[in-house]
């Protein structure tokens, strides 16, 4: 099966950001975006959590997963970098963490795309408690299960870690370098 990609026919490139909760995604995606000058596609499971009126089941992970695709597929139609703060690959781990399967819909999904630039990041920066984050204690075995995914996807990615400043710097460097590549191949 060929990896989706909309980067052939339009001036695209899209960076996954990943990793377990509270490793700091939002804040490096925002940044990144800012620095850049690009779009991000906010982590969708929020907004759909605030909607409902009752505890999350496996079902919503997957009306979360096929929205937030969709948001996914409407962002590549436009021109410039595109920054996904999560993605089809966080609720693949959470509901396998949570509910022990996945919605084929995700699997395929994931097997079908690539992107750009996939940036993991570690569970190294302190918990902050917000709502809906539920799972302090094992954010380095989930860390890891993001690890074991991107090896069986194919996926090549870069880790992030440390404090903020130095994350950014870092993720700013592979973004500069993977423009600086993408002008090269055009």
């Amino acid at each position: 099966m060929e990896k989706e990609t909309y980067n052939a026919t339009k001036n695209v490139m899209t960076v996954l950001i990943a990793g377990p909760e509270c490793s700091g995604k939002t804040s490096l995606s925002q940044a990144l975006a800012k620095a850049f000058g690009g779009f991000v596609i906010e982590e969708y499971a929020v907004d759909y959590l605030n909607e409902i009126d009752r505890e999350y089941n496996y079902e919503d992970l997957a009306q979360i997963a096929r929205r937030h695709y969709e948001l996914y597929e409407q962002a590549c139609t436009r021109e410039g970098l595109i920054f996904l703060d999560s993605f089809l690959l966080n609720i693949k781990i959470w509901s396998n963490y949570r509910f022990n399967k996945v919605d084929p819909f995700i699997t395929k999904k994931l097997k079908e795309l690539s992107f750009d630039l996939v940036l993991l990041l570690e569970p190294d920066l302190p918990w902050e408690d917000a709502a809906y984050r539920e799972n302090p204690d094992d954010r380095y075995v989930l860390f890891d299960s993001y690890m074991s995914e991107m090896h069986a996807l194919d996926w090549s990615y870069f880790r992030i870690s440390g404090e903020e400043h130095q994350r950014l710097v870092r993720a700013e460097n592979l973004v500069e370098g993977h423009l600086a590549l993408k002008k090269i191949k055009s």
